[in-house]
């Protein structure tokens, strides 16, 4: 399909965002539906001051509904390490006027430094459930389209290196992997000025051990919802 640009407005703000597919404009079609949860956090949680991190950026819905919220000392730090959905997530940061407020990282979060395969599920723009360093999702195994030689950083490495400031609020939302983000952020998450909170996915595999995790690290459970789809499915 030609791009489009597709624009939303909750009677506050505005919302720009390029569809080149489909998935894209079904993504940005959906923002205030997808996860109503993380829509009400942020609207309710986020400061202008704050540093957000989106890790799990996709097209950048959270990151461009955040930025609009923020002043001009506020920061956003998107985290996608799938390239065409970071070459979309660009061209909405300009599309809004966000350039300024955000930073974008396409290393791959994970618990240790260094290489490994980012084993793309699709190479679309708008799609998810790619994979560092494993090629399954849920005990589901793909055959990857497209397989890059990806560089894997830690949240604590950035963040000692002074690379990137420390988070106020953090969103993680990696399709499976969100535990090894948290571990890797184990500094960051127990320092003296830790996030005042976090929102992470729970999976079916991971979610024992991220409970204990945040457990471990002061961390208590405030409030869950579920996503579109998961409503779908208990729905069903």
């Amino acid at each position: 399909m030609d791009p489009e640009t597709l624009t939303l407005t909750d009677g506050t703000y505005e919302y720009r965002f390029v569809c080149h597919t489909k998935k894209e404009r079904n993504r940005a079609r959906r923002l205030f539906d997808k996860e109503k949860g993380t829509i009400a956090w942020l609207s309710r949680d986020l400061r202008p001051d704050d540093v957000f991190y989106d890790v799990g950026a996709n097209i950048g819905t959270f990151t461009i509904f955040a930025g609009r919220r923020l002043g001009e000392s506020g920061r956003i730090i998107a985290f996608e390490p799938h390239i065409p959905n970071a070459n979309s997530l660009i061209e909405n940061i300009f599309l809004n006027g966000l350039e300024k407020q955000v930073q974008l990282v396409t290393a791959a979060l994970t618990d240790r430094e260094g290489y490994n395969r980012f084993n793309y599920l699709s190479m679309s723009a708008g799609t998810s459930t790619s994979q560092y360093g494993r090629h399954s999702y849920e005990g589901e195994s793909f055959e990857p389209q497209f397989v890059e030689l990806k560089h894997g950083c830690t949240v604590d490495g950035l963040c000692a290196a002074k690379v990137i400031e420390p988070p106020d609020l953090v969103k993680i939302d990696v399709d499976g992997l969100d535990f090894e983000v948290l571990n890797g952020m184990r500094g960051v998450l127990a320092s003296s000025e830790p996030p005042r909170a976090v929102q992470i996915e729970l999976g079916t595999e991971s979610t024992p051990k991220i409970m204990q995790l945040c457990r471990e690290l002061g961390y208590e459970l405030r409030e869950r919802h579920w996503s579109e789809a998961g409503l779908d499915f208990i729905a069903k």
